[in-house]
């Protein structure tokens, strides 16, 4: 092999790799934190929020995995539109399936939170659902909520969670007196995680009404997107055993795979367990709700 073909080889792989990426919609993962993403609002829906909304409860099941839509806000038949969030396949690391929902500090438009305050530690995103129909259910008739959930993203682990920089994401329950009740919260360890089932227990006379309600609340930094969450693969329906390891299994047929080191994880890929038992979960009980709050930001 000459020296000028090797050479070459060196120059033309790097390249072709960069353009599969481009073709593929992939993107570089990002050096440092973003304190701005204007692309983000090129992707707000032209209609008004009001013309979003749904009009009536979600019946069981709810699922979604964010494979739809491929970039910008959560769907508004499943969604409040005014969280913030953000459906991608570019920030979350190895997602069960292609997307996730991605809460940071930065709004739907692309801007961060805190405007012009350079360091700003705050409430940042939320994904709210839009309300379910659980009347007519009782506290035996096997109502779990699970989902995947991952702290940090490509780019990095969030920020430690302190008492002076709070950087957690919480699980909030709307209960029958319409008050938000707080069912699970983790709180940054300054480690970027793999993706965990987490199984919420909602037999409990006071969440099985007509118009029930659950909300991720991301908090950290409001300057730019170094603290970040994300979702996928959230599961609401009856009937459910509420073992970790048997109740996170799921048939699926993904038409996409996440990222993992910036790059297509497969041609193809399946939720966490979907070959095997997921042990992927931080419990092996399903949670209870633990503290009554009313966030401000309801």
């Amino acid at each position: 092999m000459t020296r000028r073909f090797r050479t070459y080889c060196r120059l033309l792989v790097p390249a072709l790799v960069l353009v599969s990426a481009a073709a593929s919609g992939q993107v570089v993962a990002p050096s440092g934190p973003l304190s701005a993403d204007p692309a983000r609002a090129a992707l707000v829906p032209k209609q008004t929020p009001a013309a979003l909304q749904r009009t009536a409860a979600l019946a069981l099941p709810f699922f979604d995995d964010f494979t739809s839509p491929l970039e910008g806000r959560p769907d508004p038949q499943k969604w409040n539109v005014h969280g913030g969030a953000y459906v991608s396949n570019r920030l979350a690391l190895a997602p069960p399936s292609r997307g996730a929902a991605t809460l940071d500090g930065l709004k739907a438009n692309g801007q961060s939170y805190s405007g012009n305050i350079s360091v700003s530690y705050g409430t940042l995103d939320s994904l709210v659902s839009q309300p379910i129909d659980l009347s007519g259910l009782s506290t035996s008739s096997g109502v779990f909520l699970s989902f995947a959930w991952q702290a940090g993203s490509i780019g990095s682990a969030p920020n430690l969670n302190t008492s002076s920089t709070p950087v957690k994401l919480e699980l909030f329950l709307k209960n029958t007196s319409n008050t938000w009740v707080r069912a699970w919260s983790y709180n940054s360890q300054r480690v970027r995680t793999g993706f965990r089932q987490q199984l919420i227990d909602l037999n409990n006379a006071q969440y099985l009404h007509g118009t029930f309600q659950f909300m991720f609340v991301a908090t950290g930094s409001a300057s730019d997107n170094s603290d970040n969450f994300s979702i996928d693969y959230v599961v609401l329906d009856r009937n459910r055993s509420g073992v970790l390891d048997t109740d996170t299994v799921f048939v699926d047929v993904a038409t996409g795979a996440g990222l993992v080191n910036g790059n297509p994880s497969g041609a193809s890929a399946a939720p966490c367990g979907a070959s095997r038992p997921c042990r992927c979960g931080s419990s092996t009980r399903p949670r209870r709700p633990l503290v009554s709050s009313t966030p401000r930001w309801a």
